[in-house]
């Protein structure tokens, strides 16, 4: 595998959110940083998928690229949602995206953490779920809250309702289980 060359002759290319070339964000320098001076812009961002690209490394230019695309659920860029920008900000904007979550799940699927990236498809798929829905949801899925026919009846709203079908077939699969270790609503 060649050597990654992140920074060999980026110069002042590479630069942080701020504008900050990045071979100026030092802890030495730390008193004089900014926050955006410590987050990376999506030039950056493409700029490093390239040099992996040259460099052979291309699962990682492509984990690299996709970065410098997420956005929040608004649209609004990744890269815009900054301390600096709190009293321009949404609720919206700083709700992860769906995409963002699959992109996410994609790169732990890649990277053999599978179980991760089950969790973060399924965390996808409930971002469609009013949060009072995934409340009531939870409040079901405790021991002995809900019935059997409770859990399938969840489980179809969330195939059907929602297109939630990972976390359906969880909730299918966890009905099997209350129901072989005793744990439904009893009467």
């Amino acid at each position: 595998m060649p050597e990654y060359p992140l920074m060999q002759n980026a110069g002042e290319t590479l630069q942080a959110a701020s504008g900050r070339p990045l071979n100026q964000v030092r802890l030495e320098a730390l008193d004089d940083l900014s926050i955006a001076d410590v987050q990376i812009s999506p030039a950056t961002l493409r700029a490093q998928a390239e040099i992996a690209h040259q460099a052979g490394f291309r699962q990682l230019a492509t984990n690299l690229t996709r970065a410098a695309e997420l956005r929040a659920v608004s649209g609004r860029p990744l890269s815009e949602v900054t301390l600096d920008a709190l009293e321009d900000l949404s609720i919206a904007d700083v709700q992860i995206s769906p995409a963002t979550l699959r992109a996410q799940a994609e790169i732990a699927r890649e990277a053999g953490f599978r179980q991760l990236a089950t969790n973060l498809a399924r965390a996808a798929e409930l971002t469609a779920v009013p949060n009072a829905e995934l409340l009531r949801m939870y409040e079901l899925l405790r021991p002995q809250r809900a019935s059997h026919a409770e859990l399938l009846e969840l489980a179809d709203r969330l195939e059907h309702e929602y297109q939630a079908v990972e976390n359906a077939r969880m909730v299918r699969e966890a009905a099997q289980v209350y129901q072989a270790r005793g744990l439904l609503k009893r009467g």
